[in-house]
């Protein structure tokens, strides 16, 4: 998360995206795990509200609204409305 804080700091307004996702030892894409959102909390206050937010998570179809509502509580203080478009 100190290269995120570090992007969204240098970077703000030049960003046209943010995707939010856990990546294993692997590299593989994950679903998000409780410490994952504990850490996108840590930065959410930096993400301008306009921003699309990417979820990059490798779920089931019958996964994705509870990965969706992770995501959701990860940003929760400045994307309350965030839409699935599964």
């Amino acid at each position: 998360m100190t290269d995120a804080f570090l992007m969204l700091t240098a970077f703000q307004e030049r960003l046209v995206q943010v995707h939010l996702s856990e990546v294993n030892s692997e590299s593989q894409h994950e679903a998000l795990s409780y410490g994952a959102k504990l850490a996108f909390q840590q930065v959410a206050s930096l993400i301008p509200d306009e921003l699309p937010i990417i979820l990059e998570s490798r779920v089931n179809f019958e996964h994705i609204a509870g990965e969706v509502e992770i995501a959701r509580e990860a940003l929760f203080k400045i994307h309350a409305d965030i839409h699935c478009y599964a």
